[in-house]
């Protein structure tokens, strides 16, 4: 199959994409120890259940709690080259190099099971899609602003129906993580306030 324009080959990663891997290890590495591990994830799962509002205790925290612990395990053991229970940033940008780029389907693989979870919590009002204000919830959770949410929803509703279905929000994810287009929609993905850069910005 023929790679799509602006493609890295497989085992290589673009200064572009180092740059945005790199962004995103740190957003998650709360405590700066340049380290995630599976509080981090814990974390962001907990974070994201207390901007809903939903009982701890029903079953769609409780499934994304064990999906995000399933995610975790997953990419431990495929990252975790030195066995400390922890990933390092050059861990994540070989695996992503090594596994994902330039492989089609590998990503889908990956994150797919993880943003089914997260999913069935944003989608509050259980219509299959995501709606702006669900989207903009979602996105605070990750301190994003209720400004640079609405941006990126606007980006990402690529037919301009006013929702976000699983299949345009796992592209932008695919295209995020992965993409070496400056101008693909998932660089809208992470907005600029969880220092997470767009495509087109150099990194302060």
């Amino acid at each position: 199959m023929a790679q799509a324009p602006n493609a890295t080959p497989p085992g290589e990663l673009s200064d572009l994409q180092r740059r945005r891997l790199g962004r995103l290890f740190e957003a998650y590495d709360a405590d700066q120890d340049g380290y995630v591990g599976q509080e981090d994830f814990e974390r962001r799962a907990a974070g994201m259940i207390h901007t809903f509002g939903v009982d701890a205790e029903q079953q769609r925290p409780q499934a994304l709690r064990n999906e995000v612990l399933q995610g975790w395990q997953r990419l431990q053991a495929a990252m975790d080259t030195d066995n400390d229970q922890r990933l390092s940033k050059e861990e994540l940008l070989t695996f992503m190099a090594n596994t994902i780029i330039g492989r089609p389907g590998a990503f889908a693989q990956l994150m797919l099971p993880t943003l089914q979870a997260v999913l069935d919590v944003v989608d509050t009002d259980r219509d299959g899609r995501i709606g702006l204000e669900e989207f903009v919830k979602w996105q605070g959770s990750a301190r994003a602003t209720e400004a640079e949410a609405t941006q990126a929803f606007q980006q990402l509703d690529r037919d301009g129906d006013g929702s976000l279905t699983q299949d345009e929000l796992l592209q932008a994810l695919e295209e995020y993580f992965t993409s070496d287009d400056p101008e693909a929609g998932g660089n809208w993905l992470y907005p600029t306030s969880t220092g997470v850069e767009r495509g087109d910005t150099e990194a302060s």
